[in-house]
């Protein structure tokens, strides 16, 4: 007998029934009579009918081989399917019944894991693979039992089960076979754990017979784990995960995905145990595609933006973290490029459709069957298309969802969207699977595509366009995404500028009716390659597309776009400004700062090795300004130190004897002048930067007044004293005030010190006001006293002050 596997036969089984009259069998030639033992009276019966769906373990024992062989059975109705997993001594062997188009496949593992699969057509309704009675199916051997006539033999018991028993004898023509079959079913009324009360369950089939009048087999099948319910999960239905059967099940059109999409691409590589993400910008119509995807081998933790530019045939790869641009032409072997073979020039390139990036662009694909992934039920179809690279043929299975999902993501709805592709590469037993998310239809926006990165400053320009919204409508009226869009793409068009150049954009309204565009202009492609097709053209340089650009707006520039409501509204710019910022900050603008009334330098002190006060040159920080010291000038040079102010330290008495001073609070901006009596004194200023000579000022007398008894007398106006002015910048210094003054009074010392400019106070100013706050205090009349004897005595000392003596507020 030949090996229906090796040849590919379908044999052919025509069913001969132990007919009542012993005289019809003896016209079959090659009936073993010692297998079907004709018995006459035996009362025929209709066989039950198994459930039209169901699963189950048949355990097959061969006889007269000392062998076991276990089969799992699996049957749907709805799909019209059928398939038995064999294992037998470690090879797995899985057939595949279709029975909508009367094919089987025969799919065998190997122990390395590989797989080989073979298709062959029925032709009839029971089928011996391998010339093996246990490969056969139990529903079609019930169905050829059926066909023939059936005796009910009686009850039994088999396995501690109470079951019915049947038998039924054939002759098979194809094998010249003869066998008989007995069959048994459970009793009605027998429960079991995974059947409703009245199903039908099987409980043993055993089957005797010869081959050409001898070899004689035996063997007898036990079912265990029969449920008769329709199948959740039906992958037993469908061959391997990764394995494609050429020419198995019915014709399939390959399915289709959108020219244009965006796509993010979770990317798990079993075999090296890695997950990565891709997002994908697939734009068909503008021939450009951008890629955003990081590296899970640990060789660059950056994340890197590739730009291809199937217009100019560059490549952009910009490092997102360190913004580093890097630029090659496309050529054969880089991602996404495909050969174009009619093309009159040589070598020359073009951008792959969206169908080839997930390898739909196949003829030999085919459908497998519903599978659950993601928690989604999905129609599953298997394929095999060549690796450019390797030149092998890789296996791919694509995930589409039922038509009842639909997917939401950016701009549309899909239903019956790609969520997954897995690839196997060669003969890899794992795949590579790529779990797809955010699956968008719509063209990607001009926005996306931003190479603002691999341009110098020189090599682009900033500018801003402003519209006015005509007619009654505002700007609440128009989508803002639209809108910007429409701009964009409306007047790249008119400009002949590549859209790709027109970067950075974005909206700001200024009011209800108009707003501002605003973007950045790129320089022209910085390489050309040759090979692109069709050729690049409109190579404009950045001057020229300014002008361009301001040739249209100053010639005022209409647009309608479409609104909110579907309506049209008149846009027009008539405005537009260029801004570069590398020569806008060129030039530096010297700001005016108002001078304070105080310039107070800080300055280390400087260390007194003999005991004695700090040299003339040092200068303490203190809350208020020092009067500059008469004393000699200091050599030693420091550097300014910044310092906290420190706190008053215990010093000896000053003569003469020191007053309650309080400091004059003086704002920077505007502060009013103080009013003061004879002397005024201007003084250097001591600048942070050098620490010139002191500069000793003249002691100026004033003309003694004698208080009359019974009467004030008037105030006498002293004479402004200007001191010697250092080259460097003067600043000011407090004024001494001797005695209190009347509005008049201090109306003209007023405008003589507006007189002159360059005097800029007194010698003291905490001195000057404490001795105002005494005098109005104890009246005029003492104030003229104290005046008196504090000019007589010691204005000459406090003019000339030693740098060590304190005033009692801790002041110099």
């Amino acid at each position: 007998m030949a090996n229906l596997d090796r040849i590919g036969v379908v044999l052919v089984i025509l069913v001969s029934t132990c007919l009542a009259q012993k005289g019809k069998l003896d016209n079959i030639p090659g009936l073993d009579f010692s297998v079907c033992d004709v018995t006459h009276n035996i009362s025929l019966s209709p066989l039950p009918s198994l459930a039209p769906d169901f699963s189950t373990v048949l355990e097959w024992k061969i006889i007269n081989k000392n062998l076991t062989v276990s089969v799992h059975e699996y049957k749907s109705k709805i799909e019209m399917k059928n398939s038995i997993i064999v294992t037998k001594e470690g090879i797995t062997t899985r057939v595949l019944f279709d029975n909508f188009v009367e094919q089987y496949a025969i799919i065998k593992q190997e122990l390395s894991g590989a797989y080989t699969c073979k298709t062959y057509q029925r032709n009839s309704e029971l089928t011996l693979i391998d010339n093996e009675i246990w490969y056969v199916t139990t529903s079609e051997l019930f169905k050829t039992i059926q066909t023939s006539h059936v005796h009910f033999v009686g009850t039994t018991v088999i396995r501690g089960i109470d079951v019915n028993h049947y038998n039924s004898c054939m002759f098979v023509y194809s094998y010249n076979m003869t066998i008989k079959v007995d069959l048994y079913l459970a009793e009605k009324g027998w429960k079991s754990p995974f059947a409703p009360p009245d199903a039908v369950i099987p409980v043993r089939i055993e089957i005797r017979g010869t081959v050409n009048l001898q070899n004689p087999f035996h063997v007898i099948g036990d079912y265990l784990d029969y449920k008769p319910s329709p199948l959740i999960d039906q992958t037993m239905l469908q061959q391997p995960p990764g394995v494609y059967c050429h020419g198995y099940g019915p014709l399939a059109q390959s399915r289709r995905v959108s020219s244009s999409f965006s796509a993010v691409l979770e990317k798990i590589d079993l075999d090296f145990k890695k997950i990565s993400y891709e997002t994908i910008y697939f734009d068909a119509e503008r021939q450009r595609i951008r890629r955003d995807h990081k590296s899970a081998d640990g060789t660059d933790s950056d994340t890197f933006s590739e730009y291809y530019d199937f217009k100019t045939g560059i490549l952009y790869t910009v490092d997102t973290y360190i913004g580093v641009c890097t630029l090659s032409t496309l050529q054969k072997g880089v991602r996404y490029v495909a050969e174009q073979s009619n093309s009159a020039i040589p070598n020359s390139l073009s951008m792959v459709n969206a169908a080839e990036v997930f390898h739909l662009n196949t003829n030999l694909i085919q459908y497998i069957g519903k599978r659950l992934t993601r928690g989604v039920y999905c129609q599953v179809w298997c394929g095999l298309y060549l690796d450019q690279e390797t030149g092998s043929n890789n296996t791919v299975e694509w995930y589409f969802t039922e038509a009842a999902w639909v997917e939401a993501s950016g701009n549309s709805l899909i239903a019956g969207a790609l969520i997954r592709m897995d690839v196997w590469k060669g003969t890899d037993n794992k795949p590579t699977s790529y779990h797809i998310h955010n699956m968008d239809s719509s063209i990607p926006p001009l926005s996306t595509f931003d190479l603002s990165a691999c341009f110098t400053s020189e090599k682009k320009t900033h500018f801003i366009i402003k519209f006015q919204i005509l007619g009654n409508k505002k700007y609440k009226d128009i989508s803002e995404s639209f809108l910007l869009n429409t701009i964009h793409e409306e007047l790249s068009t008119d400009s002949f500028i590549d859209p790709v150049r027109i970067t950075n954009i974005q909206i700001e309204p200024i009011n209800n009716r108009s707003f501002v565009f605003v973007g950045t202009l790129l320089d022209q492609a910085p390489i050309i390659n040759p090979y692109i097709i069709p050729p690049v053209y409109n190579r404009i340089s950045l001057d020229a597309s300014l002008d361009f650009l301001h040739g249209m707006i100053d010639g005022t520039w209409k647009k309608n776009v479409t609104g909110k409501t579907g309506e049209g509204i008149l846009i027009v710019g008539n405005e537009i400004v260029e801004l570069s910022y590398r020569q806008e900050l060129a030039t530096t603008t010297t700001m005016s700062t108002q001078r304070p009334t105080f310039l107070v330098p800080t300055l280390p002190h400087l260390t007194n090795t003999s005991g004695g006060p700090p040299s003339p040159g040092s200068v303490k920080p203190s809350p208020t300004p020092a009067p500059p010291s008469t004393g000699p000038a200091s050599t030693s040079k420091a550097s300014p130190t910044l310092k906290p102010t420190p706190k008053p330290t215990p010093k000896p008495t000053p003569k003469p004897p020191a007053r309650p001073v309080t400091k004059p609070r003086v704002t920077p901006s505007s502060a009013p002048p103080t009013p003061c009596s004879c002397p005024t004194a201007t003084c250097p200023t001591v600048t942070p930067a050098s620490t010139p000579a002191p500069v000793k000022c003249p002691t100026v007398l004033c003309p003694k007044v004698t208080p009359a008894p019974a009467q004030t007398a008037a105030p006498v106006k002293c004479p402004t004293v200007t001191c010697p002015t250092p080259p460097h910048q003067a600043r000011s210094s407090p004024r001494i005030q001797t005695s209190s003054a009347s509005p008049a009074t201090a109306a003209n010392n007023q405008q003589a010190s507006q007189q002159s400019p360059k005097s800029s106070g007194g010698v003291s100013g905490g001195a000057a006001a404490g001795i105002a706050i005494i005098m109005l205090v104890v009246g005029l009349g003492i104030g003229f006293l104290v005046t008196r004897l504090y000019h007589v005595r010691n204005i000459q000392g406090l003019l000339q002050r030693k740098p060590n003596d304190y005033d009692d507020d801790g002041n110099f």
